[in-house]
Order: structure tokens, then C-alpha cells, then sequence
């Protein structure tokens, strides 16, 4: 993705942040929800399915909003050259990582023995969105740069009050509905034909950039997104990505983190700038080592006292993805997917 790292400093951390938010949640999710770990009670819990994830809720969303705040720039020119790399590159991903680890999977489970047919059921299982499961973001990015000249041509042309109306629609439709359906248990039927919520967070992005939040009604909604966020986890209630909570927690965040002095500084720290030089590298193969851990050797974080063990799982992924994207990126092809 085109990035003016000199307009756009706050970008580069945020983006760096956000990619170390990820693995953090795929640490904890990856035992909190297996049938082999799992198990999770007391201070533990706490820490890691409370605090933890609360933490880091907002780094996906943000970095839907990243995009949409660099892509759906009027001024920026995406000409149908431009929008075939973006949607190639995505292909790309599907049939080199995604497919390798639709491989993977399907080797675990039916064995070597007949490699024809695992290959078969590989090729079927991508197809079928069905390969692991952080694998949905690119499938999903797939989908918005097939409809980007369409929401370019939206918010090329919608007035403030426009822009702000069909947010407030997606915003009751794909986050507020299913919020209230998954807390009450109540069926509320959608009538709009888009059903998720990662279109409402990509015209979100360009929105905060050409219009803006208040700061104040950004502290607000960061406010009652914290608190909301804290108690539909305690409740187990806040893991599904239309959450309330989540959409305004992270809104909050991207809004108060643009243009921020604060991001500004962090993007020259040389930690931050390499982990967002190779974020999109690193959200790819993390997994990779987490899955290494808990399904190959059963090993979770509670191997550890707790806290140590969550850092440890973290620093193995996250070390382990980088230094594998740099080695990646020497290889020219490799590097054009990665990067």
C-alpha cells in the first residue's frame, strides 16, 4: 500500500502497534479457545481474557480504518492498473500462504497417504474461505478492493451529511443489530444488503480524515467502549467482531491517534517502523509459530507463571514472523506479496 511516511508519521506506529496488538490476541485466542489448553480461571482469566484482549480489541478495525483513510482519498489517483495490483497481490496471499496452510491443515488431519486428495481438499477449502482462521482478513481486504471504485465514487461525491448517514446506517445495521441479537439472544432481522461490519470501518477511516471526530466525543465513545468492551468479556459476551463495545473503543482510538504528536515520535523508533515496514509479512506468518506451539507441541502459555508465558508466546511469533518476512523479502516475488 502507497504510505507517505512523511504526511502520515502517526500512521507508521499505529500500523506497528496494531500488527503487535494481533499476534497478542492470537496468543490468547489460540488456547483460550482450544479444546487442549482452554481451562482458563482465576487471575489468569482475568489477565488474559479481560485485560488482554480489552487491550488490543482495536487493532484490526484500525487497521481497516488505515486503509480506507489512505484509499478513498479523492486526490489520490487508483486507476484500473493500480486496483488489478492490489486485488492480484491479495490472490497472491490466497495461493501461496493461504493455500499452504490449507495444506497443513488438511495434512494434520487425514495424513500423507494419499497427497492427491490432500491437495484436492486443500484447493477446495480455500476456495471455501476454510483455511486457518487470521486468513479471513485477506478474503475480506479481497472483497473491499473488488468494491472500491464504488465506495471511491461514494465518497467522491456524498456531502458531510450524506457520508455521516449511511455510517449511522451501517453502524445500526452490521454492529449495533448483531450486538443486541448476540447479548439478548433475539433474531433481528438486517434489511440493508451488506451484512458485516468492515465496510462501516473502511468509510469510518476516510471519514475521521476529511471530516474528523471531536476530541471530546472521541474521549467519550473511548470511555463507554473501555467499560462496554470490559464487561461483555467478563460477561463472555464481546468476542464477536460486530461488537458495539469494539466499534467505538476503536473509532475512539483511530481518531485520537491521528495526527498525534505522541505516534509521531514512536514511528522513529526503529523497533516500531520495522515491525509496520513488514506488518502485513508478520500478520501472515505469526500464526505459523503459535500454531507450531499449541497444536504440535501442546504447549500453552500456562507452561509459565502467568504473565511470563503470554510474553513468551508473544516474543516467539512475533520475533519468529519478522525474522522470517525479512528472510521472505530477499526473494523478489516474495517480497512484491509481503510488502
Amino acid at each position: 500500500m502507497d504510505l507517505s511516511q512523511q504526511r502520515y508519521k502517526w500512521i507508521t506506529a499505529l500500523r506497528g502497534f496494531a500488527a503487535l496488538s494481533i499476534i497478542f490476541i492470537h496468543v490468547i485466542g489460540g488456547w483460550t479457545s482450544s479444546i487442549q489448553g482452554g481451562g482458563i480461571t482465576g487471575a489468569r482469566w482475568y489477565l488474559d481474557y479481560v485485560f488482554i484482549q480489552v487491550c488490543v480489541r482495536w487493532a484490526v478495525p484500525c487497521f481497516i480504518m488505515i486503509s480506507g483513510f489512505l484509499l478513498l482519498d479523492d486526490k489520490k489517483e487508483i486507476g484500473f492498473q493500480k486496483l488489478k495490483k492490489y486485488i492480484i497481490k491479495m490472490i497472491s496471499v490466497l495461493l501461496t500462504f493461504g493455500l499452504a496452510y490449507c495444506f497443513m491443515e488438511a495434512a494434520a488431519n487425514e495424513g500423507l497417504e494419499n497427497i492427491p486428495y490432500v491437495a484436492a481438499v486443500s484447493v477446495k477449502n480455500l476456495i471455501e474461505g476454510r483455511s486457518w482462521t487470521h486468513m479471513w482478513y485477506i478474503y475480506m481486504m479481497l472483497g473491499l478492493y473488488l468494491m472500491l471504485p464504488l465506495f471511491r465514487a461514494f465518497t467522491k461525491s456524498a456531502d458531510e451529511k450524506t457520508y455521516r448517514f449511511v455510517l449511522i446506517v451501517l453502524f445500526l445495521m452490521t454492529i449495533v443489530r448483531p450486538t443486541i441479537n448476540g447479548f439478548f439472544k433475539t433474531a433481528i432481522e438486517i434489511f440493508i444488503p451488506i451484512n458485516i461490519a468492515y465496510p462501516f470501518y473502511f468509510l469510518m477511516g476516510y471519514y475521521i480524515r476529511k471530516y474528523g471526530i471531536k476530541r471530546n466525543y472521541a474521549l467519550l465513545c473511548l470511555a463507554v467502549g473501555t467499560l462496554g468492551l470490559t464487561i461483555s468479556s467478563i460477561l463472555e459476551a464481546g468476542n464477536q467482531p460486530e461488537n458495539l463495545f469494539a466499534a467505538l473503543y476503536s473509532t475512539a482510538i483511530f481518531s485520537l491517534s491521528a495526527d498525534s504528536r505522541f505516534l509521531e515520535k514512536c514511528s522513529e523508533n526503529i523497533l516500531i517502523s520495522q515491525v509496520s515496514k513488514y506488518s502485513f509479512g508478520i500478520y501472515l506468518i505469526h500464526p505459523f509459530f503459535l500454531n507450531v506451539l499449541n497444536k504440535v507441541m501442546h504447549v500453552f502459555p500456562d507452561i509459565l507463571p502467568i504473565g511470563i508465558g503470554e510474553a513468551a508466546f508473544f516474543g516467539v511469533a512475533a520475533a519468529g514472523a519478522y525474522l522470517t518476512t525479512r528472510l521472505l523479502c530477499k526473494i523478489s516475488i516474495m517480497r512484491k506479496i509481503l510488502m
